[in-house]
């Protein structure tokens, strides 16, 4: 399922919340078991972040305890509640700023809509497993803004393995490239997420050099902002808040994607 969510917030909370299940998919080498039905978390009373103890060595005092748990309604629809740490005695809407509940409420709605199941035939448990799947296998869509407001992935995208790149881009004026999916790529992503709280996306850049030379930088992108890989998986390179500002960073080497020809 691909979705698209405009509001920074709330597709913070739902990366999140797919990059800890599929954290313990990992763990099970099974997608289709869940480790825990009930997921403690801490939530920013002031702009509605949801913090996964798990994801983060750093828990602020500040923030309120709550609790994700995944259950079943009426109808038997797989859904995630968020409830205080008591069952829900102590979870207060007057704890929270009404930026931050609201964020909260549309966070929620959201998965919820991601987790409707319309197959009413199928046992709990295979309701639950398959909710369960949606998550982690869900594609969260990069809006234009973090794409660099001009759709710059659909325009130099291309999916073409290495040798593929070489040849579109064999006699090509120097500076053309393209963006696209490689397995260093897919490599890279894997072990990433295996050792950052927050989730990550790859990409790589294939560009012509002067001399006809083809040249390639893994590109990352985490918590709303890109950079260039230099084989730090703590990933302290600079950041760019858009994918433009990050291939301007490279000046004259980067002059037109490929599909402009």
């Amino acid at each position: 399922m691909k979705v698209a969510i405009l509001d920074k917030v709330i597709r913070r909370n739902i990366a999140l919340f797919k990059h800890l299940m599929r954290r313990q998919a990992q763990r099970t080498q099974r997608e289709q078991e869940i480790v825990e039905r009930v997921i403690q978390a801490y939530v920013d009373c002031e702009n509605g972040t949801i913090h996964f103890p798990e994801l983060e060595a750093q828990i602020d005092k500040k923030w309120k305890q709550v609790s994700l748990q995944l259950m079943t309604n009426e109808e038997g629809q797989v859904q995630v509640v968020m409830q205080g740490t008591d069952g829900g005695k102590d979870f207060k809407c007057g704890d929270f700023d009404p930026e931050a509940f609201q964020a909260l409420g549309a966070t929620m709605k959201v998965l919820n809509r991601i987790l409707y199941n319309p197959m009413p035939r199928q046992t709990i448990e295979q309701r639950v497993h398959a909710a369960f799947r949606q998550i982690i296998q869900l594609d969260l869509e990069l809006t234009q803004i973090e794409q660099g407001r001009s759709s710059l992935i659909e325009e130099a995208w291309v999916d073409v393995d290495r040798e593929g790149a070489e040849a579109l881009l064999a006699g090509k004026p120097d500076g053309t490239y393209l963006l696209r999916r490689s397995g260093w790529a897919s490599l890279m992503e894997k072990n990433l997420n295996e050792v950052q709280p927050e989730p990550i996306k790859c990409m790589t850049l294939t560009f012509t050099e002067k001399g006809g030379k083809i040249a390639e930088h893994l590109i990352v992108f985490k918590n709303g902002k890109w950079l260039f890989f230099n084989d730090d998986l703590e990933l302290k390179g600079k950041t760019y808040a858009t994918l433009k500002d990050l291939l301007a960073s490279l000046g004259s080497l980067l002059k037109t994607p490929l599909a402009k020809f």
